[in-house]
């Protein structure tokens, strides 16, 4: 994984801060401009506080409640009979 170190303001953004990224739907090369990656097919990906958004955030928040709410005892051990594996809770350091 690239660490990208990014610039506090959209507007000061380099092609040099960020990897490569591809638009999701075409494939294609994505570009800065502004406060978004374009697609030169004409998708556009906001950037919110430097970060790329590919999905909207009303889909993004409706497909994690929906989950959230469907599978929200799955992770605790007395509902689904699992015992919890005994992990150290810190690693030991010398």
């Amino acid at each position: 994984m690239t660490s990208v170190a990014l610039s506090p303001h959209p507007s000061a953004l380099q092609k040099s801060d960020w990897p490569d990224f591809c638009c999701p739907i075409h494939g294609d090369y994505l570009e800065i401009r502004g406060d978004a990656l374009c697609c030169p097919e004409g998708e556009k990906f906001l950037l919110r506080e430097n970060i790329p958004r590919f999905v909207g955030q009303e889909s993004y928040a409706d497909a994690f409640g929906a989950q959230w709410k469907k599978y929200r005892l799955t992770q605790l051990d007395s509902f689904s009979g699992v015992p919890a594996p005994n992990y150290p809770r810190c690693p030991q350091v010398s």
